[in-house]
């Protein structure tokens, strides 16, 4: 979904980012709305945007234990390319899970990124687990506050 707030001075995309599948190729469609969405993204880069959402997701070693996250180089990428992994800017050395595995692994997959001209209005970017933790949806909900007015 792809909605301009021109009365908060900003635009959001919210994903969801289908988890990997088993089609032949392996994951071709999930490549496929990767590069969509990487497409999206520069269009979208001079412009105070937010994409956000389940993304199932995330980066090597760092959202996950291991590397079994699949689209790990386009996620990386957005970076790349200018856009803010807005919780790892308000929480750089820190781990948190959003959604764990039936084998108890956990990985970090519900994101939020913004531009660089909305960047300096994200006031906070945090996780409320409990939610998960009640069994109301199977991922931590993600919290990001813009402010009206850019902070100094």
């Amino acid at each position: 979904m792809d909605v301009d707030l021109p009365e908060y001075g900003f635009g959001i995309g919210v994903l969801h980012i289908m988890a990997a599948g088993s089609s032949n190729p392996p994951n071709i469609a999930k490549v496929r709305f990767w590069n969509a969405v990487i497409r999206a993204a520069e269009s979208r880069f001079d412009e105070p945007f937010l994409f956000v959402g389940d993304w199932n997701t995330g980066a090597h070693w760092i959202d996950e234990t291991g590397k079994t996250l699949v689209c790990a180089d386009q996620f990386l990428e957005l970076a790349e390319i200018g856009w803010t992994d807005l919780w790892r800017h308000h929480h750089p050395r820190t781990t948190e899970h959003t959604w764990f595995s039936h084998w108890g692994n956990g990985f970090r997959l519900d994101h939020a990124f913004a531009t660089p001209s909305l960047l300096p209005r994200v006031h906070s970017c945090r996780y409320s687990h409990a939610e998960r933790d009640a069994g109301v949806s199977d991922h931590s909900i993600m919290l990001a506050e813009i402010n009206d007015i850019p902070m100094t």
